[in-house]
């Protein structure tokens, strides 16, 4: 809404043994898991609301400090590197 990102669907990732990585909308009636893979569950999040590259230098300071997003992150989508700031 107003220019903000997009939000994302729930999704299943699962991490196989020899490294491979399979995403499902959705857990598959008959998955088969081996010992030792790893299934991750990703809910969904809601949209960003305005422009991102608008928001207040303070409020991603507080996202990361809160461990809300990482410093890759911030400076993807909000366009600022606060990787030092946030120590």
């Amino acid at each position: 809404m107003r220019d903000g990102a997009d939000g994302s669907a729930n999704t299943v990732k699962v991490l196989r043994n020899d490294g491979t990585e399979e995403v499902y909308g959705c857990t598959p009636e008959s998955l088969r898991i081996e010992k030792g893979e790893v299934i991750r569950l990703i809910t969904e999040n809601g949209g960003d609301y305005g422009d991102p590259l608008k928001r207040p230098r303070d409020e991603g300071l507080d996202d990361l400090r809160n461990g809300y997003i990482t410093p890759a992150q911030r400076k993807r989508d909000y366009g600022l590197d606060l990787a030092a700031a946030a120590e």
